[in-house]
């Protein structure tokens, strides 16, 4: 029995409104278990639009690129950051 073990997906993101919905529809699900979309305080609709297609939001206050070393993102064992 051969065991492919799924992956959890770490989406960094800034007003990308126009650009999340594609980008969350191409994420092949049958090997993702989880997309996480971390908003670094998008002012446009980041956020609503990610929820609305079923990724987990984070709101992530310090602007840039964080790594997953904080304690919301130590349950996950197969991380991709996109």
């Amino acid at each position: 029995m051969h065991h492919n073990p799924k992956i959890s997906i770490i989406i960094p993101a800034l007003n990308e409104e126009e650009s999340i919905e594609q980008v969350l529809n191409d994420i092949p699900g049958e090997i993702v278990e989880e997309v996480i979309v971390v908003d670094n305080g998008s002012s446009d609709n980041t956020v609503t639009v990610s929820k609305g297609l079923g990724a987990n939001v984070i709101l992530e206050p310090l602007k840039g690129m964080v790594l997953p070393a904080s304690e919301e993102y130590q349950f996950l064992s197969n991380i991709l950051i996109l």
